[in-house]
């Protein structure tokens, strides 16, 4: 999940994250693979908790775009953080796909 093209903001990435999550967790549970899903379920509430307490799901004056707006090094680290969570959960995804797949052949 690359969003070097344009330039991300917090809010974008932290959207991407939260779609993706349960997509993850919809195969983990259909793949039968229930100690990942209860951990990624943890993690997520956690993910969810921190975002509602930085304002990451937030625009405008609220958002931790608008907040870090003058932190450049600590706004660029939130968003590389938040581009390899993207890319791990993608990767999970793939992952997931392709052994169900190759479950549901043999």
């Amino acid at each position: 999940m690359s969003h070097k093209a344009f330039n991300p903001s917090i809010y974008s990435l932290h959207s991407c994250c939260r779609k993706n999550a349960p997509s993850l967790l919809n195969l983990l549970s259909r793949g039968g693979f229930d100690k990942y899903e209860v951990a990624l379920k943890a993690e997520f509430g956690r993910f969810r908790v921190w975002a509602e307490n930085v304002g990451a799901h937030r625009r405008n004056h609220e958002s931790l775009d608008y907040r870090l707006s003058k932190a450049p090094k600590a706004k660029r680290m939130v968003l590389k953080l938040l581009e390899g969570l993207g890319s791990g959960l993608q990767k999970g995804k793939t992952h997931c796909v392709h052994i169900i797949q190759k479950l549901n052949v043999e």
